[in-house]
């Protein structure tokens, strides 16, 4: 998406919920809306979301998803986990594009 090589499944669920959020935001139907990956998560395994504009009903708003890694198993080697804090709309708020 937007030359960025995302890990499908989760990226797809991630979307989703910022469908839902964004339409909410911009009062604009969901199937309006356009994504425009804007920069992505790399730090532990595939690439996810993590900055997305979204444009759709003469809106626009940018969105960034904040991410926590833990990791199980003490000190040293273990496996790492990551974890969404949930989607956050950018401090410039929802712009009108007229």
């Amino acid at each position: 998406m937007n030359g960025f090589d995302l890990e499908r499944d989760r990226t797809e669920e991630l979307l989703a919920s910022l469908r839902r959020r964004a339409s909410f935001d911009l009062n604009c139907p969901p199937q309006e809306l356009n994504f425009t990956m804007l920069a992505v998560h790399d730090d532990a395994g595939p690439d996810m979301p993590k900055q997305v504009g979204v444009v759709g009903c003469r809106k626009r708003a940018t969105y960034t998803m904040e991410y926590l890694v833990s990791r199980s198993g003490g000190w040293g080697w273990g496996h790492s986990y990551v974890n969404e804090t949930g989607w956050r709309l950018d401090a410039a708020g929802v712009q009108d594009l007229e």
